[in-house]
C-alpha cells in the first residue's frame, strides 16, 4: 500500500514531537521542539503560534468540553490555552 502526501503543514523551525487532530476533526495541534505549538486548520493554513516555553514542547492536547488546549515542555510547565482568544489562561 503506497500513501500519498495530501497536506504540509509548515511553520516550525525545529523537530515535532507531538501532533494530534481536534476531536471534531477540523484542526491539527502540533508541538515542537522549537519551543512552540501551532493550530492549523484542516486545509492546511495556520490559526495560530502558541510561544511561551523556554523550553522544548514535546506533548500537546486537545480540551474538547471548554474549547482549550495544553501544551508540555521540557521546561517542567504545562500551559493552558483558550482557542476562542488564543490566549494563556
Amino acid at each position: 500500500m503506497k500513501g500519498n502526501i495530501i497536506r504540509e503543514f509548515t511553520g516550525h523551525s525545529y523537530l515535532i514531537k507531538d501532533a494530534k487532530f481536534s476531536p471534531c476533526g477540523n484542526y491539527i495541534l502540533t508541538a515542537s521542539w522549537d519551543k512552540s505549538a501551532i493550530l492549523y486548520h484542516i486545509d492546511g493554513s495556520m490559526i495560530h503560534k502558541f510561544t511561551g516555553h523556554t523550553l522544548f514542547v514535546n506533548a500537546v492536547a486537545f480540551n474538547p468540553v471548554y474549547n482549550q488546549i495544553a501544551t508540555g515542555s521540557d521546561d517542567t510547565t504545562a500551559k493552558l490555552w483558550d482557542i476562542d482568544s488564543l490566549q494563556l489562561l
